[in-house]
């Protein structure tokens, strides 16, 4: 039985305008046998990639990731904004993001997947990378033991 008392209480203090958060991918569908290396997209003109390369939400261990906007809080539920998930997702991890530790200047990808970055963001119509600009449906995360403990 889900105790609202401890899920409030972990949630004192939660006042980072990020989080960042683990959540089990309960209906994505997983692949039988991890797949050989191909295009990312099926695209012919980008390099062969396995999985682990890509983003897709079919993955052997299918955990999320996400680090959307704070919005706010009531009681045991955080409404958050930029999070790929549906509502009722069972949530793993939450935490508070710093950009002091969590921030990484010198993080890099390689040319052909900023390139298709690129691409999508201007069928998206979608802001230049770094100006922040935000958006997107509001999520609520439950933060109820039972939804926080996972598959």
């Amino acid at each position: 039985m889900p105790d609202p008392d401890r899920s409030i209480a972990v949630l004192e203090r939660c006042d980072c305008g990020h989080h960042i958060v683990l959540y089990w991918l309960d209906r994505a569908r997983r692949p039988r046998a991890v797949p050989p290396p191909a295009p990312a997209e099926g695209q012919p003109a980008l390099p062969p990639v396995g999985l682990v390369a890509t983003r897709t939400p079919r993955r052997p261990n299918p955990i999320g990731l996400a680090c959307p906007a704070l919005l706010r809080r009531s009681g045991n539920l955080l409404v958050v904004s930029g999070i790929d998930a549906w509502d009722g997702t069972p949530i793993l991890d939450v935490k508070g993001y710093g950009p002091r530790d969590e921030g990484r200047p010198d993080a890099s990808v390689p040319p052909w997947l900023d390139a298709l970055w690129r691409r999508h963001d201007a069928e998206r119509g979608a802001p230049p990378p770094g100006s922040h600009a935000g958006g997107g449906d509001a999520a609520s995360l439950d933060m109820n033991a039972d939804s926080a403990a996972g598959p």
